[in-house]
């Protein structure tokens, strides 16, 4: 017996013979249809149990929860967009004297509108780069094999695309509360 069979209780079923067929792309279905007649043929009506682990049937998973996670980023986002709008409100009104002083020096509404929201824009921008920079430190730095109690062989890379990705919605957000 393998040595983690020996610690097992007597009432486990030992582990039963298996035969793994792998078939083409789009003949998984063919394939098990096919596994399953032959081999309930050679040993008896029920005696096999046939499954199929194609990895098409995954990516219905995969946009799922692509969607989901989105779906709640973007929630999130909103009510973040929603507090930076609620704090730019105040913004304004605690500097309506300095409005004023730019309008009294021929500011225009454009340019005094502009200046606002860039000061937004860099600002959401200027935390989203901090923000990248501590999850890149962060992911090289934090020992995850001790957090995690295992192992890690290969470690990911950092997502790039989706700092850059984050890093736009916080300028979109940054924008819109401007």
């Amino acid at each position: 017996a393998e040595p983690f069979e020996r610690l097992l209780p007597a009432t486990v079923q030992p582990e039963e013979p298996t035969f793994e067929v792998w078939a083409g792309a789009g003949r998984s279905k063919e394939m098990t249809a096919l596994a399953k007649t032959y081999f309930d043929g050679v040993f008896g009506r029920g005696a096999t149990n046939v499954y199929d682990n194609d990895f098409g049937q995954s990516e219905d998973f995969n946009r799922v929860f692509t969607l989901s996670v989105t779906g709640a980023g973007v929630f999130i986002m909103v009510l973040g967009a929603l507090g930076l709008i609620n704090i730019s409100l105040v913004t304004v009104r605690q500097r309506i004297h300095e409005i004023g002083v730019r309008r009294s020096f021929g500011a225009t509404n454009r340019r005094i509108f502009f200046s606002i929201m860039l000061e937004s824009v860099v600002a959401t921008v200027v935390a989203g780069v901090v923000g990248i920079i501590i999850a890149i430190i962060a992911m090289r730095v934090i020992p995850l094999e001790t957090l995690m109690q295992t192992e890690i062989t290969n470690r990911p890379p950092f997502p790039m695309s989706a700092a850059f990705i984050g890093l736009a919605a916080a300028s979109g957000v940054g924008a819109l509360a401007g």
